[in-house]
């Protein structure tokens, strides 16, 4: 007989490891689990010490775990328990062996009624001393234990299921003969004041239970709630005549409603479940089966479930084999099936790291749980994170030897997906479809490999081949591969009639949130289109839609596809409200590659402005986050960001820093591109700065990197580094033949605004090389195509200024440093503005106003001093010399 304590009495605490529950003077106190299970361990042996090793292999058996971890538990159950530092009232810490929990206990046992409030003392009690030893200490850990799912159950103590058929026998249900019956398992009702994680908990778990076999095709419920809302109802609504329809154009032949319910005549965690089948083609519902157990039993409840319902279906039973291998489908007790609800439930709200987190404690509590691995590492991936995406991926593998073959080959799938390995993907996925050709999902994810593999020809193949199969032409996630492969091919007029042909879908099953998917995705094709009227009706439309259902991930896209087309207008202000929005949407359900593209979206706006200084909380969100995610391109595009925003902030070295940094991100990752353009930038600002041997080095590397790539572009980005640094080093033929090269390069791409840009820094030359006739005959034709940049504007006009004055036209001149201050005014930047400034000195200084040239040098000279702009402190140093030879 067991005569383990059920409670345990310390000050005003109660602790009732069976119940999982821990209260204070009456009041739930809330605990995390790992926290829980620490507590159970040092009160179940109050007044002996609880080594580490101890905690290490009952709380994370098959896992490596450090010290800290343990510290960092034990440290937060002293703040509930209310210790603060030095006070040990509670937990003693034994140096570099444990703890001891040091505080009086009293062990009984209680009879508690679910729902009822313990009471603050025990009916029975033996007081006990803390340092008074008990044989019964290891036995209250090990029940403490046992309900924490961290010791193996003994399945001799527990009940076994009653299983009872309502009426008559079950008999099996006529199905179309096909090679594996499609089956859905509709949400679940829930009655008698039970908790409402019991409904999607059954019903998820069931689902898994019938997938274990393979004999069977599981029709993903979150799926059919996305595509048809209505199916989110409970099994006593979901299964009505008309929504057997929704169900049927799945490709579901049976649906099976479950209720949950208490047990007649049960104790207080006694439940029973009601299952019943109905026929997707044409109504038929089997007889009810009935399966009565403990709560706590749920594994076993449903492990009964499904053997009835394989049998209702025809299907044979579980083999030995089989039955050894489908604690990888299913959660192995109640509290993780209990978590595992929970992440499912934020999976369907589009709460996506509410979902990750919940599915972190559920593979910590249950690393066994394969498909949790899975559904985490999925969560992960769409998220953004695909370094931990693989990790987990990894994780679930490990322990996936003796799961069923479709659950390792997704988990290899997903984790080639989260590496980038998108050919092994591919050949994965074909496998899947391969193996089990009745599952659309596998073929969808095989085109979505494909399309991220930048194989359309075979995407295209795969798609197509994937719509001559029954009912799944006008599919809606057929329809949303076909929209995602045109978007791939930049054919915006083919998305736009699949994204129309959505639209119809969805009014014909009368799905609002489908609609409003397919309005938005049409409303991103018009403004490719540069159909504006058309982008903003339906875009409008569908974020109307997303509000309504309380969609905040509908809501933040809608929010960005509306800043796209407002950008594309050229309404700056319109597009960093939509933005800006979008970044709060998207963070509140956790999305955080989406909200980085919205923060690139606001950079780009603060670039267009010229105003680093609103670029920055953005430029660092967008950096912590890439760094988060691991994405290692992305952390680089930001670091080229900041390094715009310090080095306007008049911090070069850390400009410097981040342009280095980036640099070696982008080779680590193999960007060429991005590599060749990040270490330009860096050799113009080392030019600035003086620095002409690193200047030389990082020009010649970025001309190098440059050689091998295959887009012209990059090539004259370097090519303009190099003539910057010659510039700057006063070599004028050296810099004339690399800007020669580099326009030259644009010509034959017909780039105007870079033809445009290189001949504004041609003219520099000129100027400096006393021919102001030419550098103006120069300006004259770029003038046109630098029309859009403010910028650029500043700059020409400045430079005109300053050649204009060399001829000694002087009042034409003062025309057009006004001219460029009203360009000035556009923009903040500190950079865009310089050549403005020593422009109105240089031209001071040619007007003999030398002394209110030297009066406005002063501070710009302290200035470029501060910021080691020897560069254009040289510039500025020439003018004043030559006002003052005047």
């Amino acid at each position: 007989m067991d005569t383990s304590p059920t409670r345990y009495v310390f000050r005003d605490f109660v602790l009732e490891p069976a119940e999982r529950r821990l209260s204070r003077a009456g009041v739930a106190v809330e605990l995390p689990s790992k926290i829980f299970d620490v507590l159970c361990m040092l009160v179940g042996r109050a007044g002996h010490l609880v080594a580490k090793d101890d905690f290490h292999a009952a709380l994370w058996p098959r896992q490596v775990v450090s010290e800290a971890t343990l510290n960092k538990y034990v440290w937060q159950l002293r703040r509930v328990l209310g210790e603060g530092d030095g006070d040990a009232r509670f937990i003693e810490t034994v140096p570099r062996q444990g703890y001891r929990f040091v505080a009086e206990v009293e062990r009984g046992s209680s009879a508690v009624v679910l729902g009822e409030s313990a009471p603050t003392t025990p009916r029975v009690a033996s007081r006990t001393p803390a340092s008074t030893p008990t044989r019964l200490a290891w036995g209250g850990v090990a029940l403490c234990l046992a309900f924490a799912g961290l010791a193996a159950w003994s399945l001799a103590a527990r009940r076994e299921p009653r299983v009872e058929a309502a009426q008559g026998s079950a008999t099996a249900l006529p199905l179309p003969d096909t090679a594996r019956p499609a089956v859905a398992v509709a949400p679940a009702d829930v009655l008698d004041g039970l908790p409402t994680w019991l409904g999607t908990a059954v019903a998820e778990v069931l689902a898994r239970e019938l997938a274990v076999s393979e004999q069977l095709r599981i029709v993903p419920q979150r799926e059919a709630v996305r595509d048809f809302p209505r199916l989110s109802r409970r099994a006593g609504t979901a299964t009505r005549r008309e929504d057997l329809a929704h169900w049927r154009s799945l490709g579901t032949d049976a649906v099976l409603a479950v209720v949950v319910q208490r047990a007649a005549g049960g104790g207080p965690r006694d439940i029973e479940l009601r299952l019943r089948l109905h026929d997707a083609a044409n109504g038929h519902v089997s007889d009810e089966l009935r399966v009565a157990g403990s709560e706590d039993d749920l594994d076993r409840l449903v492990a009964v479930a499904g053997e009835r319902v394989r049998s209702a279906l025809g299907v044979n039973p579980l083999s030995d084999s089989l039955a050894r291998t489908r604690h990888a489908h299913v959660p192995r007790d109640a509290e993780t099936a209990r978590l595992y609800a929970l992440a499912v439930e934020a999976l369907t709200a589009g709460m996506q790291q509410v979902a990750v987190d919940r599915l972190g404690d559920v593979v910590q509590r249950d690393p066994a749980f394969v498909a949790a691995w899975l559904e985490l590492a999925r969560a992960e991936l769409e998220q953004g994170y695909a370094t931990r995406a693989a990790r987990s991926a990894r994780a679930g593998l490990s322990r996936a030897a003796s799961a069923p073959r479709e659950l390792r080959l997704s988990l290899e799938a997903v984790q080639f997906e989260a590496g980038g390995a998108w050919r092994q993907a591919v050949e994965t996925w074909q496998a899947l479809y391969r193996f089990f050709p009745d599952q659309p999902e596998y073929g969808l994810r095989l085109v979505h490999a494909l399309l991220s593999a930048d194989d359309k020809a075979s995407a295209t193949q795969a798609l197509a081949q994937l719509k001559e199969r029954p009912g799944l032409a006008d599919d809606p996630n057929v329809l949303l591969a076909e929209f995602q492969l045109a978007r791939g091919m930049d054919d915006w007029v083919r998305a736009r009639e699949v994204a129309s042909r959505l639209v119809a879908r969805a009014g014909l099953v009368q799905s609002e949130a489908l609609r409003a998917r397919a309005l938005a995705l049409r409303g991103q094709a018009s403004i490719e289109l540069r159909d504006a009227a058309a982008a903003a009706k339906d875009l409008e439309e569908a974020r109307m839609a997303f509000v309504e259902a309380a969609d905040r991930n509908g809501m933040a896209r809608t929010e960005l596809l509306l800043g796209n087309l407002r950008m594309f207008a050229g309404d700056l202000a319109a597009a960093e409200v939509h933005y800006r929005a979008a970044v709060e949407g998207y963070h509140a359900v956790g999305a955080r590659a989406n909200e980085n593209v919205a923060l690139d979206n606001l950079l780009a706006i603060a670039v267009a402005r010229g105003d680093p200084a609103s670029a920055r909380r953005p430029v660092e969100e967008l950096l912590a986050s890439a760094r988060a995610l691991g994405e290692t391109l992305a952390e680089a595009r930001a670091l080229v960001y900041l390094a715009w925003v310090e080095l306007d902030a008049g911090h070069s070295d850390a400009a410097l820093g981040a342009y280095r940094e980036a640099a070696e991100l982008n080779a680590r990752a193999g960007n060429r591109a991005q590599h060749a353009a990040s270490l330009a930038y860096m050799a113009a600002l080392l030019a600035t700065t003086g620095q002409f041997r690193l200047a030389d080095d990082a020009a010649a590397q970025s001309l190098s990197v440059s050689a091998a790539i295959d887009d012209a572009r990059y090539r004259i980005v370097a090519l303009k580094a190099v003539a910057d640094v010659a510039q700057a080093r006063r070599d004028v033929a050296s810099a004339r033949a690399a800007y020669a090269e580099a326009r030259a390069i644009a010509a034959q791409r017909d780039d105007r605004l870079g033809i445009a840009r290189i001949d504004l820094a041609l003219a520099g030359l000129d100027l400096e090389e006393g021919e102001a006739a030419r550098a103006l005959a120069r300006m004259i034709d770029a003038e046109s195509s630098l029309a859009d940049s403010v910028r650029d504007l500043v700059k020409l006009a400045a430079l005109r200024a300053r050649a204009l004055g060399a001829q000694h036209r002087m009042p034409e001149a003062r025309v057009a440093l006004v001219a460029s201050r009203a360009f000035a005014e556009k923009t903040t930047g500190y950079l865009d503005r310089l050549p403005l400034r020593l422009a109105e000195v240089d031209v001071l200084a040619m007007d003999g106003a030398t002394e209110q040239a030297q009066r406005l040098a002063a501070p710009l000279r302290a200035e470029l001093v501060a910021r080691h702009f020897s560069r254009d402190l040289a510039e500025l140093d020439a003018s004043l010399a030559q006002a003052v030879r005047r």
